[in-house]
């Protein structure tokens, strides 16, 4: 049995046609963990941001599958510059709404317990030759704010692999804000390698595409499905 769950998430992290998405990508992908299996992801993030303060922070996700379609998740974000410690931490429920040849579409739900605000996002997968390609489009919810407006979230990711071990990965993401909010745009090149058994590491560098934007971003990381 523990063969074939760890078999199951080595293809989830090298077959394009499983239209699975991974790390340092940070658009989400249409694929569910196989029921009683985990994925758990780590990172370290450096950020500078748009007002040139640089963050350093350390991440760690678990998700789990509940069914085929149905997989919960939660992040665990720790602060270690500028500030020390434990971040908020978010949970993640994935549906799985279809999947028609090469094409799969999901519904994910982010919720911080103990904020008012909330995210749901829409996503479609699909494989087109070697390249995979995610697309994602949500709604962030602020109740609590002055001006009681959200966010409209998007993202647009794609992956190439170059062999059974090495996979391409380049996103652009972004925010709209309504009003004359900050409406930030940035994109990121990657690499992610299978090592061993149903591990991979990866690393990306981004950099903010208009003035709202961080300057520069770099994220260092590994995944482990059992």
């Amino acid at each position: 049995m523990r063969k074939k769950k760890i078999g199951f998430v080595l293809l989830l992290l090298i077959i394009p046609a499983a239209v699975f998405g991974a790390r340092p990508l940070s658009t989400d992908d249409a694929g569910v963990v196989d029921p009683g299996s985990y994925e758990v992801e780590f990172g370290y993030d450096f950020l500078n941001d748009v007002d040139d303060i640089e963050s350093h922070s350390l991440g760690l996700s678990i998700k789990h599958g509940m069914t085929e379609r149905l997989d919960f998740g939660i992040g665990i974000p720790y602060d270690i510059d500028p500030d020390d410690g434990l971040s908020n931490i978010e949970f993640a429920m994935k549906l799985a709404l279809f999947r028609i040849k090469s094409i799969a579409g999901s519904f994910v739900l982010n919720y911080e317990p103990g904020e008012s605000e909330y995210t749901v996002v829409g996503i479609i997968s699909a494989e087109a030759g070697p390249f995979v390609t995610h697309i994602n489009l949500g709604y962030t919810a602020i109740p609590d704010s002055e001006e009681e407006e959200g966010l409209t979230v998007y993202a647009l990711a794609v992956e190439l692999p170059v062999n059974d071990k090495i996979t391409l990965v380049s996103e652009v993401t972004g925010e709209l804000e309504g009003g004359d909010g900050a409406n930030p745009i940035e994109a990121l090149l990657g690499v992610s390698f299978l090592t061993f058994d149903a591990m991979s590491l990866d690393f990306g560098i981004g950099e903010g595409l208009n003035e709202e934007s961080s300057d520069i971003k770099f994220t260092l990381g590994l995944t482990y499905g059992f």
